[in-house]
């Protein structure tokens, strides 16, 4: 009972940490209100069609995270929903009309990216830093949902949205690509309104006020929370990787496993454990995760062509197990706290033990490694030649392949030969930026070889922003890798030198 009273109380205050701010919400909230009131203004070209703007996906569901590189940066998704028939309009001629009315703002003329394959972009440069998307809708003809036996209080909000890469882009037509994103948040909602309903009260009755008076928006449920928790371990695992697993197949597995549970803890280890079960394979053997308002969109789709999608999302999940339940029940909070600064990074982590009252846990873990300072300060070690303005942070994290599959490296880890490594550089740098890697290594395997590196070399991985190192376990010995973030050839950011035991 004290491991998950404990375990809870760190949770809790991680994801806290993970979160957007109260501030930082209301701040975007302003935002896209003041969006859809230059929108729909009585002088705009749109009012005809009454625009209403809403937001969807994560910051919907309240289960919006900050991103791991500039942590004072996040996204707000939108649609606009015009009230005008298939019949009457192009998605170009959509999609223009809400870009012209855009244009016509200065400030948010000056804010547009360039247009995307369905979205138009707002980039916000004040603090805190986010980006707004701006998805083009309007109504579905829903019947066709209420055939496939989605309930009316979901199907109702169907939309149609814009895509410029449709074939029928620029033709009238009813081939419209469909969405939904009220009636899953409708649905995600009625997966915990037990809980929610609870808290609200819980709430009310604290500040004396009537249960109406207490916004959702104002509670986190345990499934929100673990949706929070699951994406940032799959972030940390994969970085930037375009083949790390999906927020939306994590939100509706998750939200499919969870049975209303109170614990936080609880629920975690429950929905993990569940997860996989709601996976389908259909009479192709196809693996499916069906829209549970739209059962003729499978989340999964892209997993048969691409297999590694499939395979990350497998590794992923064993390894969220791994290191969110199964290392913490075997060892003790106490015992695991390398581990979790590891999964998590270490500044977040030892914020959450301080604010959960386990300061006592924070100290240094120093290194097993023997001759630390003559293997810091080999001949074959380059320095960096950068200016030096270490006003930002850079950490690393490690993990290693072996037979069960992938497992984080910490100080104790011992690596055996012929196998792969990756490491996540996690920054608070602001985009844009370069990534720059040094790996030094060391033993006589090495040196025999003609193999002992030094050298500080740009980021191989351009596609992943450059967080990502890949690298495999060729040589016994002591070694170790090191990031630095550069911008405009001055550095803002150095790690701490990261070990890696290789046997």
């Amino acid at each position: 009972m004290l491991l998950q009273e404990n375990y809870v109380k760190f949770l809790n205050n991680l994801v806290e940490l993970l979160d957007i701010t109260t501030t930082q919400f209301e701040k975007a909230k302003e935002h896209y209100l003041a969006v859809g009131n230059w929108l729909g203004k009585e002088d705009s070209p749109l009012y005809r069609y009454n625009p209403t703007v809403y937001p969807q996906g994560s910051f919907r569901l309240g289960t919006v995270i900050k991103p791991l590189s500039g942590e004072d940066e996040f996204d707000i998704d939108l649609v606009c929903r015009l009230e005008i028939s298939i019949n009457l309009i192009t998605q170009r001629e959509l999609k223009k009309m809400i870009g012209d009315r855009l244009k016509e703002n200065a400030d948010y003329k000056k804010m547009l990216s360039d247009e995307g394959k369905r979205c138009w972009s707002l980039n916000y440069q004040e603090v805190p830093r986010f980006h707004m998307d701006i998805l083009p809708a309007i109504d579905d003809e829903y019947q066709w949902l209420i055939n496939e036996k989605v309930l009316l209080e979901y199907a109702q909000s169907a939309i149609c949205i814009t895509d410029k890469d449709s074939i029928d882009f620029s033709i009238m037509s009813k081939e419209w690509h469909k969405s939904n994103p009220i009636g899953f948040a409708n649905w995600f909602k009625d997966k915990m309104k037990i809980q929610m309903q609870e808290r609200r009260k819980f709430l009310a009755e604290s500040k004396n006020v009537n249960i109406e008076q207490i916004s959702e928006d104002e509670i986190k449920t345990p499934l929100q929370r673990v949706v929070q928790i699951l994406k940032r371990h799959r972030d940390i695992m994969f970085g930037d990787d375009e083949d790390k697993p999906i927020s939306i197949i994590i939100t509706t597995l998750a939200a499919q496993a969870y049975n209303n549970e109170d614990n936080l803890y609880i629920s975690l280890r429950n929905m993990i454990n569940r997860m996989p079960t709601f996976i389908l394979t259909n009479s192709k053997g196809q693996k499916e995760v069906l829209n549970p308002v739209n059962p003729l969109e499978n989340f999964a789709d892209k997993w048969e062509k691409n297999p590694q999608k499939a395979k990350n999302f497998e590794m992923w999940l064993k390894k969220a197990k791994e290191d969110l339940i199964d290392i913490i029940e075997r060892n003790g909070l106490d015992n695991s706290v390398e581990n979790l600064r590891e999964v998590f990074g270490s500044s977040i982590v030892n914020k959450a033990l301080n604010n959960s009252g386990f300061g006592y846990l924070l100290k240094n873990t120093l290194p097993m490694i023997p001759n630390l300072q003559e293997l810091l300060n080999v001949s074959h070690r380059k320095y960096p030649t950068w200016q030096m303005q270490l006003l930002k942070k850079v950490e690393i994290v490690g993990r290693f392949k072996d037979y069960n599959g992938w497992h984080t490296i910490i100080h104790s880890t011992v690596i055996p030969k012929g196998s792969y490594l990756q490491f996540i550089a996690i920054t608070d740098v602001p985009k844009p930026f370069e990534v720059f890697w040094q790996v030094v290594n060391t033993g006589q395997e090495a040196i025999n070889a003609g193999g002992l590196r030094g050298g500080i070399f740009h980021s191989q991985t351009a596609g992943t922003g450059g967080l990502i190192q890949k690298e495999f376990t060729s040589y016994k010995g002591n070694h170790w890798i090191k990031c630095f973030i550069v911008k405009d050839n001055l550095c803002f950011a150095q790690s701490k030198e990261f070990f890696v035991r290789i046997e």
